[in-house]
């Protein structure tokens, strides 16, 4: 996951630490055509945060125009690499506070 990149702790760092995190649902309305030559930009906020299930919420935007094309959400778990459910509130405090924190604030 790109986002968990983006804010410091990237799927590396999580893997290190025996977690992982698979998509668990996905969902994506199509608002507007793109062509190959659009350029594409993708805005990201989490919007939902258990502890164990994560959801994230997508808007694709024509960077060209500013118009959206695509809104999506995905929903994502954090298991231990044997597949059992794990609470990030207990296992990575540190994640915990970044994901509860841009919960919070709508980020």
């Amino acid at each position: 996951m790109n986002f968990l990149s983006e804010i410091g702790y990237p799927m590396t760092r999580l893997e290190k630490e025996g977690i992982t995190s698979p998509v668990v649902s996905i969902t994506c309305d199509y608002k507007h055509t793109t062509t190959y030559s659009d350029e594409i930009e993708i805005e990201v906020f989490v919007s939902g945060y258990t502890g164990v299930r994560l959801s994230l919420s997508y808007t694709m935007k024509d960077k060209a125009n500013n118009v959206i094309v695509a809104t999506a959400t995905s929903v994502h778990c954090f298991i231990c690499f044997a597949g059992n459910p794990i609470s990030i509130r207990k296992c990575c405090p540190v994640l915990d506070s970044i994901l509860k924190n841009m919960f919070e604030k709508g980020e």
